[in-house]
């Protein structure tokens, strides 16, 4: 604690002692709006306030609550400067929650009494920054607390408010049981639609936070959907009890209050929370605003299930939103194998790894078979670890499934351009994990049209306006963190499929059918969504590169020493990214990959700064298409000279690109 905690607060007359923490030192700042030193102290006094006597600690803060609430002039600052009346009522909380602090004044009814006193812009402001600070404290925002931010934000502040406030308080009422509340806010209009994003910023431990992201409220309940939507839990001993019990041990046991229970614990919490649930969905059935199915008949009855019936394919969009769906298809006589790439994760995952796909494109005979064996490895042993995740299937026919299209998926991918900026994305402004993560799922859309498999794409819980305006936010995240004032950007991945497939329509329209909820939308929406996110595309603004990186300027003066300095960042980031992926490309076995690359958008800048010879790409095509195994070799010895050629006195290819090029010519001239 300062070393003027305990000196006797007078305020000397030379003026007030910026590290006093008495309030009357500070209250003329406070009334005259000199808030950054008064605050200050508060919040020094409150930090070390474990250093004064219970008595001492309690009378301090209180002295400080009442009189800065109990002053006009402070309070007419509430508007714009809440952070320290915000403060006041965390420490307000902390006097009611400790019983050894004496007087019975700490209360939540003498708390509510100084909080009436802020105006509505006040009272507004400080309920913000209490949701947006306090949604991972449950105990600070107790149950009062909640009735009063219900009085002065109401649904449409919550709604409309900075942040996603409405997901965060619906999170923390979520985590802490208080279902009831949760109906109140529902039948007040409250959005249980919204997510709130917090990126890489420490979390609190709660269920639904999912890549950076507070899971809308309506999402989370997909876990629930199936036994809430039972007329009563079966017991144990009764058909089917079994599982259920299973089921409830593992959905307890994702509440923070599992910690240190034993498994008939969770199950009992389990089973709470699915009741509470079950309430929830009745009060979003009854308000009518759900943009989900709020019962499970009407997921087995939807179109996309009659349709699956007949049809069977993936299942894809935000993963709790698609659960009924997936599980529904589970129970169906073709359902006993992999529907989401989450249930190929164990190879996915690996593939999209450096080693693992640099591989795998240049030896995939080798690879697959070792990446299979090792996805099916790990399924028997999730199968054990994790029960409640694989209740529906029975393991020998969903391995043998798993199996078939693991090598299906492996195969795709190894005849696929390659598409990972492995050099550049982390230093571009990426979070890695979750930029592999989407670079796997949407290879995931490849694999399926080359299969000619179906796609039902669940678009509950997804808004329009998120899809059309994703690139501009990405781009301003990224752009912050590149300035070095915010975290790497976590990609929503279920938001970068969507924009690929609308991206890609024309490929893509024939396998993917978009449902909403269960039901399949007309392909003109699809299209119109597709014109809307183009249209906002060209107003996303210009994303940034990374300034002065040492790893891609080596990579330039590999290329050409002479090429760096006509270069700027952007243009040395792309290069950077591309040249490592024409490796891979030029030195993958399937003779596709290597033309498949040249006609990316990426590889451009390699033709437009001189490092590829223009006309490269449709000649090396035109070699390939060649069955005249003459002719073919003509071709390739055509190649060769322009990929060796100085006759100008510059070679027309550098020497670090030259050796990959003339390998790809090589062996695929052969064949």
């Amino acid at each position: 604690m300062d070393s003027t905690a305990d000196a006797d607060p007078i305020v000397v007359a030379t003026g007030p002692d910026p590290t006093s923490p008495d309030l009357a030192t500070h209250l003329p700042q406070l009334q005259s709006g000199q808030f950054d030193v008064a605050a200050a102290a508060f919040n020094r006094l409150w930090a070390n306030a474990d250093n004064l006597s219970k008595q001492e600690q309690g009378a301090a803060l209180k002295q400080w609550i009442d009189g800065v609430f109990g002053s006009p002039e402070a309070r007419a600052e509430a508007a714009t400067q809440p952070v320290l009346f915000t403060n006041l009522v965390g420490a307000a909380r902390d006097l009611i929650l400790d019983s050894d602090l004496g007087p019975p004044e700490y209360t939540d009814a003498w708390l509510r009494g100084n909080l009436d006193k802020l105006d509505q812009p006040g009272a507004a402001a400080v309920a913000e920054r209490m949701v947006a600070t306090g949604w991972g404290y449950p105990s600070i925002i107790g149950k009062d607390l909640r009735g009063w931010i219900r009085l002065r934000l109401g649904a449409g502040g919550l709604n409309n408010a900075e942040g996603g406030l409405a997901a965060r308080l619906l999170s923390m009422l979520w985590n802490d049981g208080d279902y009831a509340t949760i109906c109140d806010l529902i039948a007040d209009g409250i959005d249980t639609a919204q997510p709130a994003y917090y990126g890489s910023d420490e979390a609190p431990k709660y269920e639904g936070l999912w890549c950076g992201y507070v899971q809308p409220l309506e999402h989370l309940l997909g876990y629930y959907l199936r036994l809430a939507s039972l007329p009563s839990l079966p017991a144990q001993t009764d058909p089917g009890g079994a599982d259920v019990a299973v089921e409830l041990t593992a959905l307890g046991g994702k509440s923070p209050a599992a910690a240190g229970l034993d498994p008939a614990e969770r199950r009992d919490l389990g089973a709470r929370k699915v009741a509470g649930a079950a309430q929830i969905l009745q009060a979003l059935t009854v308000k009518g605003s759900a943009k989900i199915l709020t019962s499970f008949a009407a997921v087995e009855s939807s179109a996309l299930l009659r349709e699956f019936v007949g049809e069977p394919g993936t299942i894809w969009g935000f993963e709790h939103v698609r659960l009924p769906y997936v599980q529904a298809a589970h129970a169906t006589p073709s359902g006993n194998q992999p529907l989401r790439m989450w249930e190929l994760w164990q190879v996915v995952a690996r593939a999209a790894e450096k080693p693992e796909y640099e591989a795998l494109l240049s030896d995939p005979d080798r690879m697959i078979p070792k990446l299979v064996a090792e996805g099916v490895a790990a399924v028997e042993k999730e199968f054990v670890n994790r029960p409640a995740d694989y209740l529906w299937w029975k393991l020998p026919d969903f391995k043998a499934a798993f199996e078939k299209q693991c090598t299906a998926y492996l195969r795709s991918l190894a005849e696929q351009p390659p598409r990972a900026k492995y050099a550049t994305a982390a230093k571009r402004g990426h979070d890695f994990s979750a930029y592999l993560g989407s670079f796997g799922c949407n290879a995931g859309l490849w694999w399926a049209l080359n299969q000619g498999t179906r796609v039902y794409y669940c678009l509950d819980g997804i808004k329009d306006a998120d899809v059309i305006g994703y690139k501009k936010l990405k781009t301003s995240r990224i752009n912050t963190f590149l300035q070095g004032k915010g975290n790497a950007y976590i990609e929503c991945i279920t938001l970068a499929e969507i924009r690929v497939i609308l991206t890609r329509w024309d490929e893509l329209k024939d396998i993917v059918m978009f449902t909403r909820k269960g039901e399949f939308v007309d392909k003109q929406e699809i299209v119109d969504l597709k014109t809307a996110m183009e249209a906002a595309d060209k107003l996303a603004g210009t994303r940034l590169a990374p300034t002065g990186v040492p790893e891609f300027a080596e990579v330039i003066k590999k290329l050409d020493p002479k090429l760096l300095p006509s270069l700027n960042d952007d243009e040395i980031m792309r290069i950077a990214a591309q040249v490592p992926m024409l490796e891979v490309a030029a030195g993958a076995k399937s003779d596709m990959v290597l033309t498949s690359y040249f006609a990316t958008k990426g590889c451009r800048i390699l033709f437009d700064k001189g490092l590829l010879p223009h006309g490269f790409d449709t000649s090396y095509a035109k070699m390939l298409a060649e069955r005249n195994t003459v002719e073919k070799k003509r071709l390739a010895t055509e190649l060769i000279a322009i990929v060796k050629d100085e006759s100008t006195g510059t070679p027309r290819v550098c020497d670090y690109l030259r050796g990959a090029l003339l390998h790809a010519i090589n062996k695929h001239s052969v064949r």
